[in-house]
């Protein structure tokens, strides 16, 4: 009386090889797939690149951020601020700062100095 539930698995039929031939198996159908929607990349010109270097401005040497401005940038807003576009909320980093502190100062300097 209760009908009998079939199991359905995915299918997929097999893929035409560009030489108009078939694929044979599920993973020569994956590795046809992912050359159609994955293809190597073309090469890039990079002929003016070493031309383009001579345009860029000059390396600014900039002081290293010292603890003492991090722990002032940190006690300034008010604690229940609303926080930046960091979404870090000032409570956290005032009550955390002793904690972070070294940590912040190092981040910070690596992003200056190396982007």
């Amino acid at each position: 009386m209760g009908m009998e539930v079939v199991p359905v698995y995915p299918y997929i039929p097999a893929l035409q090889r560009p030489d108009t031939t078939y694929a044979e198996s599920t993973k020569e159908n994956m590795e046809l797939l992912f050359k159609r929607f994955f293809p190597a990349p073309l090469p890039a010109n990079t002929s003016g690149i070493t031309a383009a270097a001579a345009f860029y401005p000059p390396t600014v040497n900039w002081p290293r951020i010292t603890e003492e401005e991090v722990e002032r940038a940190a006690k300034g807003p008010g604690q229940d601020k609303v926080p930046g576009p960091c979404k870090i909320p000032n409570r956290a980093l005032k009550e955390g700062l002793t904690v972070l502190l070294l940590q912040l100062v190092r981040l910070f300097n690596a992003c200056l100095f190396h982007g």
